[in-house]
């Protein structure tokens, strides 16, 4: 209060930028600030013991309006009397998306931070604009409101692909490219011309694989077992060693033959270190129930994860 009353504060703006080679601090003053704190808020996420760099008049920070409204109000950013020679290297270090944080506070007549400065910005940074003159140049950076990102479309896909980039390592979307293939039909007796019910397959279970993902090394073979369960509770072998007409009923195939292939009788060989899913898919064809009319059946699929690792010896 003593300084307000004095005539003494002064108002300044702290700014902090991510740039694509390291952070930088600057202030709308001349020569090096270090406000030491410690701050009046424990809260407070201003950062005392952080030298900010002048910017002195080369530096302009467009108004930050105060408005009624819920508004994505951006601001932008000047820098100007950059060297020639050093345009290149300016335009390349501002990264698109990097953080922006503004800070207004206030200074003694020692230029001692009076209180915690208030954050009144943060967003990131967009596409640099440049005007060259002849030896001096003037770059400015426009910082978006997080705001705006409620009117951007958020582009995400349903994939394991999309899943991966965001959270490296997690399967939850693994197996969806499986679903474009599947066909399901609600299984119940189908009836021919002879009144005779027939029992088309219900779903199958590949083993092992039930619990979790199966292993297996670069090199080396595992064997799968798929058995069918039809609806009226009957079960039957139509994939595995021995079986024999392999590939009965439909094909097994691999997502990534380049890390792991499989043959008609279930035999999993591991190619590469990776990950792939290996299914089996089972339509009964012929004349269901004995009739003389060629009924349609279920077609059903099963798949399991395999994962091929490097031997360790």
């Amino acid at each position: 209060m003593a300084q307000v009353l004095a005539g003494q504060l002064r108002p300044a703006l702290f700014l902090e930028i991510e740039f694509l080679t390291e952070t930088v601090w600057l202030w709308n003053g001349f020569g090096t600030m270090t406000p030491g704190g410690p701050a009046v808020d424990p809260n407070s996420s201003f950062p005392y013991g952080q030298t900010f760099l002048g910017m002195g008049w080369m530096g302009e920070v467009r108004s930050v309006p105060q408005v009624a409204d819920v508004v994505a109000q951006g601001l932008n950013l000047t820098l100007s009397g950059i060297p020639a020679e050093l345009v290149s290297d300016a335009i390349n270090a501002v990264r698109q998306n990097s953080i922006a944080t503004l800070w207004l506070g206030c200074l003694d007549s020692n230029n001692g931070v009076i209180g915690d400065p208030v954050q009144i910005f943060q967003g990131s940074l967009d596409v640099p604009t440049l005007s060259e003159g002849a030896e001096t140049a003037t770059i400015s950076i426009s910082c978006e409101n997080p705001l705006i990102d409620l009117n951007r479309p958020p582009n995400r896909r349903f994939t394991d692909v999309d899943q991966q980039f965001m959270y490296n390592g997690d399967l939850g979307f693994f197996q969806v490219q499986l679903l474009q293939d599947y066909n399901f039909t609600w299984p119940s007796p189908v009836s021919n011309s002879s009144s005779q019910t027939a029992s088309p397959p219900n779903f199958l279970t590949i083993t092992p694989g039930v619990t979790g993902p199966v292993e297996v090394e670069v090199g080396a073979t595992v064997q799968l077992t798929c058995v069918c369960t039809n609806t009226d509770g009957t079960t039957g072998v139509v994939m595995g060693p021995g079986e024999p007409s392999p590939g009965w009923g439909g094909p097994a195939y691999s997502s990534d033959p380049s890390i792991a292939t499989v043959d008609e009788t279930g035999l999993v060989t591991g190619v590469r270190e990776g990950m792939c899913i290996i299914t089996k898919m089972f339509v009964e064809g012929g004349f269901l129930g004995g009739g003389t009319t060629n009924t349609p059946s279920n077609a059903v699929t099963a798949s399991v994860t395999i994962i091929v690792s490097i031997p360790s010896h």
